[in-house]
């Protein structure tokens, strides 16, 4: 699996956007956080695409209860 992130930001404190994305083979997931001024999150969007031309299926739309429950994960900051 690989982590990508992205972040744009505009010196005049308007709105500020960060990409996060996971690749996993032929797949890739997207989450896409927008900001307002107020540095405030106003909106979260997940885009989950796969590799055309590859035996790589498309997923089944997500709902709500297959993201409810306990969830695990594990974190890390490079930075020093």
């Amino acid at each position: 699996m690989v982590l990508f992130l992205k972040a744009r930001s505009n010196l005049s404190f308007s709105k500020f956007g960060a990409e996060l994305g996971f690749i996993n083979g032929d797949h890739r997931l997207r989450l896409v956080q927008l900001f307002d001024p107020d540095s405030q999150l106003s909106s979260l969007t997940l885009i989950r695409e796969h590799r055309l031309n590859t035996a790589a299926s498309e997923r089944p739309p997500l709902t709500l209860e297959m993201l409810l429950g306990e969830w695990q994960g594990r974190s890390s900051n490079p930075l020093p």
